[in-house]
Parts: C-alpha cells; sequence; structure tokens
C-alpha cells in the first residue's frame, strides 16, 4: 500500500497488468449458420446467394464473417454478442458486395490511396474526421499535441498488443473508406443532365391537356346483364397468365429454445473457478493458464491510476504482484485476476476540476467584468459555496454535469498556465487564485496527485 501511494505522491503512471480467466455465466443459443443437419444452408446446395453474376457459397459468406468478428474483437476487446451477430452478418454480406461488385469498379478508373494521402489523413493537414474527434482538449477543440503523443506511443506498443491492434484495424479502414468516397465523388462529378433531358422535365412539369371521357362505373350495370362462361374465363386467364405468375414460397415452421444458465449451472461455473485459484497463483505462465482456461481471448489488461476498475480502485491493498483476486461476477462473466506487476515511467498524472468563466468580448474592459466574476466566483466557494454547483451554473462544455470534473490528465494535454498551476500544486485543493489563458479565466480545484 506504502508503495501505491508513494507512485501517487510523485505523480507517476500507475500501471498494473492484470491477466484474467473468466467463463461465462450466461450461455447463448446456438448458431444457425454453423454447417450440418441444423443449419438453415445444410443439404447438398452450398451457394448462399449471387453477388454480381458470381454464386456466392456458405464458406465464402463464414468467411467475411469470421473477419468481421475478428476486427470487431480486435477493436472492442470482446467478441460480438448473439444479439449483435446480426448486424455482423450484414456486415459480412455488405463486405462481399462491396468486394464484387464495387472494388472492382475501382480498378477500372484508377481509385487509389497512397502513402503520402494515408499521412496526411492520420497527421497532416487534412485529418481525418474520427481521428480528429477523439483527440480534444477539455473545451471540446482538436489536439495535435495528444496526437502526436499517441501515434509516438503506438511505436513502441508491440504487435498483437490489444490497444495496437485496435489501431492497426482504424487504419486499415482508412484506405477503402477513401476509395470509396472518391468513387462516389466522381460518379457525382460526372453525372449532368442534356439539354433534351431538361426540356423533357421542363414540358412535363408544365405541359398541360384537356381530356373528356365518359365514366361508368361497375356497379351501374347489373351482374345479370353479363353473362361470363367458362370459356371466357379460360380465354382470359390463357391472355393473362403472365399476372399470376408468383415466386415459390415455403411454409417454415420451427421453435426456438433460449439456452441460458440456471443457479445450479452459475454456482458450477464459479466453484470451477475457485478450483483454479491455486494454480493461477502457482503458475509461472499467467498468459498462457488464463488463455487455456478462459472462454474469452482477452485475457490481459493494461491500467493506470487514472482508469483502474472500481474492483481494483477499492482494494488497493490486495493489489500485489501475484495477488489473485476473485472469483466476482463483472459483465456477466465470473472472473478470476492475476496482478502480474506494479510499474512506473515517466508520464505525471494530476486530477482536477475547473470552472471556466468566459468574456463576452476581448476588449479590456469585457476581460476586466469576466476577471471580476471570476474572482466573486471563487471567494464564494472559498466561503464554502459547493465547487460542483458552481460549475453547473457555469460551465458550458460536456463537465458542466460533473461538477466540472476533468478526470486524470497528463503533462501536454492541457493549455500552459492551466497545466502549470495543476501540476505545481503541492496538494489537492483549490488553487488560491484564479488562472487566464486564452480561453477565459480558470477556477482550478486539484482533486488528485
Amino acid at each position: 500500500m506504502a508503495f501505491i501511494g508513494t507512485l501517487r505522491n510523485k505523480l507517476t503512471k500507475f500501471v498494473v497488468g492484470f491477466v484474467f480467466v473468466a467463463m461465462a455465466a450466461f450461455i447463448i443459443g446456438s448458431d444457425l449458420f454453423t454447417p450440418g443437419q441444423n443449419s438453415l444452408f445444410g443439404g447438398q446446395d452450398n451457394v448462399v446467394g449471387t453477388i454480381g453474376g458470381k454464386e456466392i457459397t456458405l464458406e465464402d459468406f463464414q468467411s467475411a464473417s469470421l473477419e468481421i468478428e475478428n476486427n470487431y474483437a480486435m477493436s472492442l476487446q470482446r467478441r460480438p454478442t448473439e444479439t449483435e451477430m446480426p448486424g455482423v452478418r450484414n456486415q459480412a454480406w455488405d463486405l462481399l458486395v462491396a468486394r464484387n461488385t464495387v472494388i472492382p469498379e475501382y480498378v477500372k478508373v484508377g481509385i487509389e490511396v497512397g502513402e503520402d494521402e494515408l499521412f496526411d489523413m492520420i497527421q497532416g493537414k487534412n485529418i481525418e474526421p474520427g481521428i480528429k474527434s477523439s483527440f480534444r482538449d477539455s473545451l471540446g477543440n482538436f489536439d495535435r499535441g495528444q496526437l502526436n503523443q499517441f501515434l509516438m506511443n503506438m511505436k513502441s506498443v508491440p504487435k498483437g498488443h490489444p490497444s495496437r491492434a485496435q489501431w492497426d484495424v482504424f487504419q486499415s479502414n482508412l484506405a477503402p473508406s477513401r476509395e470509396r468516397l472518391k468513387y462516389e465523388y466522381l460518379l457525382l462529378k460526372t453525372n449532368y443532365v442534356t439539354q433534351a433531358e431538361a426540356e423533357r422535365e421542363y414540358h412535363a412539369q408544365t405541359d398541360a391537356a384537356e381530356v373528356k371521357y365518359l365514366y361508368v362505373p361497375f356497379y351501374a350495370i347489373s351482374d345479370s346483364v353479363v353473362k361470363v362462361s367458362d370459356a371466357d374465363l379460360k380465354n382470359y386467364y390463357n391472355k393473362n397468365q403472365e399476372k399470376y405468375k408468383s415466386e415459390q414460397t415455403r411454409s417454415l415452421s420451427y421453435i426456438t429454445v433460449p439456452v441460458v444458465a440456471s443457479a445450479a449451472d452459475s454456482v458450477a461455473i464459479k466453484k470451477g473457478l475457485q478450483d483454479l485459484v491455486q494454480g493461477f497463483t502457482t503458475t509461472t505462465e499467467d498468459s498462457l493458464f488464463a488463455l487455456n482456461n478462459s472462454s474469452t481471448e482477452n485475457a490481459f489488461k493494461t491500467y493506470n491510476v487514472s482508469n483502474l476498475p472500481e474492483n481494483f480502485s477499492n482494494r488497493l491493498d490486495e493489489l500485489k504482484p501475484g495477488a489473485v483476486l476473485g472469483p466476482f461476477l463483472e459483465g456477466g462473466s465470473y472472473k478470476l485476476v492475476k496482478m502480474v506487476k506494479i510499474s512506473t515511467d515517466t508520464a505525471s498524472y494530476v486530477k482536477a476540476s475547473n470552472i471556466l468563466i468566459t468574456w463576452d468580448d476581448p476588449s479590456d474592459a469585457g476581460k476586466k467584468k469576466a476577471k471580476d466574476k471570476a474572482r466573486q466566483v471563487l471567494n464564494e466557494i472559498k466561503g464554502g459555496a459547493s465547487f460542483a454547483a458552481k460549475a453547473f451554473e457555469h460551465n458550458n462544455d460536456a463537465t458542466k454535469n460533473k461538477g466540472g470534473d476533468l478526470g486524470w490528465f497528463t503533462k501536454g494535454s492541457m493549455v500552459k498556465p492551466f497545466e502549470k498551476a495543476a501540476f505545481t500544486a503541492t496538494r489537492t485543493g483549490l488553487v488560491n487564485d484564479i488562472i487566464e489563458t486564452t480561453y477565459g479565466y480558470h477556477i482550478i480545484d486539484v482533486t488528485g496527485t
């Protein structure tokens, strides 16, 4: 405990590696797309559809589904649930449609995305919107410094690590999405209306014609007046057979049996994990042990002081290398957790809350008015007013409903005057004076070091 406290007091990064052994507490029903007698696609016909004249086999579809599932797992660090699988299958079919119809058109017209363009999308002048939205400062503006720091850190992350896998999947999708965008713009720019088409549309919209007709409703003629023979009906049918054609249909009756764990099942799973505690404690091959005994592939996670799960942040005394915690229920699964190591790096963290008073205009008079207001709010807080209540009253960003809480942040992620005030604080608590930045006047409460 003293070691962890020292880490926090020195503003060092607290990194905890956890190896998980997890067993699902709730069992999901079987997949109807699995080959075999129970498959909807069972039997001799292995073709599930046709795209662009090409027959798509069940193996083609399953391969595309597995590809989407793997990308999903690398991005979210978990396999898709049964309720998410229909969406995965739809994406797999869309992927096959793109590969067999759209992508060949890219090749025909010479559409491609080169290395220079990819660089520009990631860290150049035209950064992809999805990246911009992920790196924002406390005021919601794009922060290039955060992005550059992330890219530098990612260079040292080994391939196969969850965070590296997520980034690699994201990068691999940049070029295809840009190619699709280029192709769509090409279609838009090459589409035009000829003069003849414009004239025809104009006449269709403006020309008028007068028509005289005689309307005799069918009910005006008595049924007894018209005699329809069987020969008339047969003759009509023979002349209009196309109108009566319909697609072949099948009636299918089936039942679904949801497979869920009973209380006895959950107890058995929990006991199974309890039986693993001794082996998990003594093994020297933590990752291998976890993978061999888990029902999930995500067997290792790294945390820092800013994002420790609640299960562990309240049990810091037990977080010692080699300690095994659990089993406990989390996210529908029973888990055993083994703490691998505690390490430090050079990154410093601090946690703070912020109240921002902005000026209506940048003139000296406007700034003075905002400064006086900020000092008044600061004095009210020093006099006993609630910091969170004042943040709700004055803040206009996402921290409004969180009492101004900015969470944990590292050096380089805030504007300099704000960062200096937060990181030079010798203790937690309210910073004695307001801080001026380009955004306005800040009242800072340091809540964690």
